[in-house]
């Protein structure tokens, strides 16, 4: 249905898409705006194309999408980043996936991050946004660590996390967000 997308399971993906799920799209290389663009535009196509998928769940999932892509266009440049969007029928949700190789300093501030968001409320979690809007701290890139707080906030903390060992003295992060159906 899809073809003008080559599908593939990236080897560096395959321990993170959980057993049953089913893999829509995966893209293993380096992300480039164009690239990313012609990703969320099949993204977006399949959302509508599936009947069980609803407009506000296909609106969170594509923002989600958006989050994690653009983090891998501002973190990465190696063609050891990947991102996969799998679907599993049995819970009922879709996961999106991604990693890329971070060095130790900033590893250290991702697991800090997510620990950190794991454990506070959506009450709380909403005013650390405001904080940080507030504030207006941000980095190199623009951002100022909203991506995280936002896909927080998207999966209602349903978010995990895993550092493997990679090459040069890098690791390989790897950040999946679950996306239950938005209950009526």
């Amino acid at each position: 249905m899809y073809s003008e997308i080559k599908k593939q399971q990236p080897s560096l993906s395959q321990y993170s898409v959980a057993q049953g799920d089913v893999v829509i799209f995966s893209y293993k290389g380096v992300f480039k705006e164009q690239t990313s663009s012609h990703i969320l535009n099949w993204i977006e196509r399949y959302l509508k194309s599936d009947p069980t998928v609803t407009r506000p769940e296909s609106k969170k999932i594509f923002k989600a999408a958006v989050e994690l892509i653009q983090n891998l266009i501002h973190h990465s440049s190696t063609s050891d980043t990947s991102f996969v969007f799998s679907k599993s029928e049995s819970e009922n949700r879709f996961s999106l996936i991604s990693t890329n190789l971070v060095d130790t300093k900033q590893s250290d501030e991702l697991v800090s991050a997510l620990c950190a968001i794991k454990t506070i409320s959506e009450d709380e979690l909403r005013l650390l946004k405001k904080s940080v809007l507030e504030n207006d701290h941000r980095s190199d890139h623009g951002g100022g660590g909203m991506g995280l707080l936002e896909l927080a906030k998207l999966s209602n903390g349903n978010i995990e996390s895993e550092l493997l060992p990679a090459h040069h003295d890098k690791l390989l992060f790897c950040l999946s967000v679950h996306l239950k159906p938005i209950q009526d």
